[in-house]
């Protein structure tokens, strides 16, 4: 009987000291967000009509997944990013022994129209109910809002 209560105290503790999220809590951005929609300088466009756009946040990588529409085919790039406050930037400059920086899997999302081998620098103007907006200006001048639905 003694067996039997350590087994399961042993059990018990276990459970508690068990984490839910590699490295933490990191906030309200963990989790994955799809693509709902992107207006530059006010005007709708059609970049995330066709594909599905996913970010997912975890420590400090983001892994931004292009999904095709045909459901065989998808791209994956990871970065980092970083916040304080309103600010979120990116980082799609990273590498490894075999890819230089900013390529293969580690590129920007030109797609949404993020630079390659740069920081891009972002406000976020909603962060609420499971949804992320935020804004970047390109170095055209272009104003560029996207708006996120969290999916877990």
């Amino acid at each position: 009987m003694k067996h039997l209560y350590i087994s399961i105290l042993g059990l018990v503790a276990m459970l508690l000291a068990g984490c839910t999220q590699n490295n933490g809590d990191i906030g309200d951005l963990f989790g994955s967000w799809v693509l709902e929609e992107v207006s530059i300088d006010g005007a709708p466009t059609t970049i995330a009509e066709d594909d599905e756009t996913t970010f997912s946040f975890q420590a400090n990588v983001v892994r931004v997944v292009l999904h095709y529409s045909d459901g065989y085919f998808h791209l994956s790039y990871l970065g980092t990013w970083t916040r304080h406050d309103d600010t979120l930037d990116f980082d799609f400059t990273h590498h490894n022994n075999e890819v230089e920086p900013g390529q293969e899997g580690y590129m920007a999302p030109t797609w949404l129209g993020f630079e390659t081998n740069a920081v891009t620098h972002t406000t976020i103007t909603r962060l609420d109910g499971g949804h992320l907006d935020f804004v970047r200006t390109d170095a055209e001048g272009r104003t560029y809002l996207y708006k996120f639905m969290r999916t877990w």
